[in-house]
C-alpha cells in the first residue's frame, strides 16, 4: 500500500465507530501511517488496515494516554 492509500485508509478508518469520535492532526495521520507500515508493510492491504483500526480503536478508549499519540507510545504496543 502506498503512503496515500494508508493516509485514505486512516481516514476511512477514522470515519467508523468508535474512532468516529477522534479529531486527527496531519502529524497523527502520518505517524499511524508510519507505524502501520512499520508494524505490517509486508502484509496485505488488509493487515495494514488491521493495525490502523487497533491505533484508532485504542485512542478513542481513552484507555492508552491522549490520544494517537498516547497509543504510539504506550510502553510494548509498537515498535
Amino acid at each position: 500500500m502506498t503512503a496515500r492509500g494508508v493516509s485514505l485508509a486512516v481516514a476511512l478508518l477514522a470515519a467508523a465507530s468508535p474512532a468516529a469520535a477522534l479529531t486527527l492532526s496531519a502529524e497523527d495521520v502520518d505517524a499511524i501511517g508510519r507505524v502501520s507500515i512499520a508494524e505490517a508493510g509486508n502484509q496485505s492491504d488488509a493487515g495494514l488496515a488491521a493495525v490502523i483500526d487497533v491505533i484508532l480503536h485504542r485512542a478513542a478508549s481513552g484507555g492508552f494516554g491522549g490520544g494517537v499519540q498516547g497509543v504510539l507510545d504506550a510502553p510494548r504496543q509498537f515498535e
